[in-house]
């Protein structure tokens, strides 16, 4: 039942994560989101995805903390710091060649947190997104791929209308219906 709830509500935070304009408060969803998922995948017994969210959970409380001014001053320690805390979960946790999936979604998850615009870090997780939900398919978690599923369509649409490829008040206007029926 917890596992329920955590996945619905990682998705939410996800969700909410993707349609967030600011740097900080794609941040501050990111963390929600992986809290749950972090717990979701405790619930499992996935202990490679948990240590890689406890690892995830630390980079993005890094970033989110760090002043604007002294992101590009602090992003190798901030990256090496939360690879070195990866590299040790992982190690302690290792069990097959499938855990290397969450390895490298962290990696993406990370390196896209080190940008300063908040569509570039969107555009990472994306990536990472994409990591997460393959893990799901070979484990087998169809809650989990269902949830990163939607998450990808959702990140995929807002991230397009925000780079101008997508116009849903256009799309949605009246004036387009009128138009429609002339």
């Amino acid at each position: 039942m917890y596992d329920q709830i955590f996945i619905i509500a990682a998705t939410i935070f996800s969700f909410c994560c993707a349609l967030s304009k600011q740097r900080k408060t794609v941040l501050m969803m990111a963390a929600g989101a992986g809290t749950m998922f972090l717990l979701y995948w405790l619930t499992k017994g996935e202990m490679t995805a948990v240590y890689m969210g406890v690892a995830a959970l630390f980079g993005t409380a890094l970033q989110y903390t760090t002043p604007e001014k002294h992101l590009a001053k602090t992003l190798y320690w901030r990256i090496a710091l939360c690879f070195i805390i990866a590299t040790i979960g992982f190690k302690i946790s290792y069990v097959g060649i499938a855990d290397l999936l969450p390895l490298a979604a962290f990696s993406m998850g990370r390196l896209s947190e080190t940008f300063s615009k908040s569509i570039n870090i969107q555009i990472g997780f994306i990536a990472s997104g994409s990591l997460w939900t393959i893990f799901a398919i070979t484990i087998g978690d169809s809650a989990a791929i269902i949830s990163n599923s939607l998450l990808l369509v959702v990140q995929i649409l807002c991230i397009s209308h925000k780079l101008g490829l997508l116009n849903f008040g256009r799309f949605f206007s009246l004036q387009n219906v009128a138009h429609q029926r002339l």
